[in-house]
């Protein structure tokens, strides 16, 4: 929520916020669902491993994301940590 609070103007944060609580709604309900029929599916004959296989590649999509679209800070503070 943070990132968020500093992306948007605050005209817009609210807009921000009514898009991304349902989508956090869902994606708590559909993630376990969605593990389950992976770990089902038994991909590679592995069992419930590849479910941190798929982590990694969700991650890697996430972070080239946040990267080509995130703008980069405005803050002068020298003493900020970014």
């Amino acid at each position: 929520m943070a990132i968020m609070a500093a992306t948007f103007p605050k005209p817009m944060l609210q807009k921000a916020f009514a898009v991304f609580a349902p989508l956090l709604g869902v994606f708590a309900v559909a993630g376990p669902i969605l593990g389950g029929l992976i770990i089902d599916a038994n991909l590679l004959g592995l069992g419930w491993r590849p479910i941190f296989l798929i982590n990694i590649v969700l991650g890697g999509i996430a972070s080239s994301s946040l990267c080509a679209t995130c703008p980069p800070s405005p803050r002068t503070n020298p003493h900020a940590l970014t």
